[in-house]
């Protein structure tokens, strides 16, 4: 479903797709060092995003990650931003 990861196999997919993932891991290491409002408020705001982008393609026809694991972490990462947020503007 990812522009260009729809092309390798399933495989070479998911190692290529975490991967990925590991400059922004960086990304994360540093501005909780250094920027930790930045990092509060822009993962949190992804988070929710995040789970609303596998809501909107939930039934596409290449959308791979339907399992229950899958979707439990999705939901239970954007719930707990949810309450981040809310204790965060209402404390």
């Amino acid at each position: 479903m990812l522009i260009f990861l729809n092309k390798l196999s399933d495989y070479t997919g998911k190692i290529f797709f975490l991967i990925l993932h590991l400059p922004l891991l960086i990304v994360i290491f540093f501005l909780h060092k250094y920027h930790f409002k930045i990092l509060f408020w822009g993962l949190n705001i992804f988070l929710i995003f995040h789970l609303f982008i596998h809501i909107v393609f939930k039934n596409h026809k290449f959308n791979k990650f339907k399992s229950k694991h899958s979707l439990l972490l999705i939901m239970g990462m954007s719930l707990v931003s949810i309450i981040s947020l809310l204790i965060k503007i209402f404390n």
